[in-house]
């Protein structure tokens, strides 16, 4: 997800706010070598601070608590092998544990095969609240210079993780 131009330019702020890195490793690949990662952080909306009570229960109602990934990356060696799929899945489920009510992401249009794993894994572009989409698609989140990007999300429950992933696809399924 997201661009090196992107990744660039949220390094800094990145690494100040991060929650998780999310990191797969196996021996499989080149000894032991990282095989994907992705990094989480929380994003709150406008005018509230990390501790506040959520603003609703319902993110289409009022702007809510997000978790947002950023620079998912799965190793050449790694890829076609469900590796990115468990790395989400993780990511969702930590989301879950910060009482996240959204999971975000932006994939570049050009990546087909990233697309297609965050569409089956029930992310879509108009899930969220207006204001929280003002807020990812304005700098730090976007870079004018970057290639064209979708702006994904999904909702998440209390109860999500990897074991819950096809359960929260039907929730995310169009109807």
């Amino acid at each position: 997800t997201g661009s090196k131009y992107l990744q660039a330019r949220l390094f800094h702020d990145t690494m100040r706010t991060k929650t998780a890195v999310l990191v797969a490793s196996t021996s499989a690949f080149a000894g032991g070598d990282i095989a994907a990662s992705a990094d989480l952080l929380v994003v709150q909306p406008p005018g509230t601070k990390p501790g506040d009570p959520p603003a609703a229960q319902h993110y289409d109602v009022q702007p809510s608590t997000c978790c947002y990934v950023s620079n998912v990356c799965v190793a050449t060696s790694a890829r076609r092998r469900g590796i990115g799929r468990k790395l989400m899945a993780l990511a969702l489920q930590r989301a879950a544990a910060l009482r996240a009510d959204q999971l975000v992401l932006h994939v570049e249009k050009d990546n087909v095969a990233a697309g297609q794993l965050y569409a089956s894994m029930g992310f879509e572009p108009e899930l969220l609240h207006p204001t929280m989409r003002e807020v990812f698609t304005a700098p730090p989140f976007v870079d004018p210079a970057a290639p064209e990007q979708w702006l994904l999300s999904m909702h998440v429950t209390t109860n999500a993780g990897a074991g819950d992933l096809n359960s929260q696809q039907a929730r995310n399924a169009p109807s």
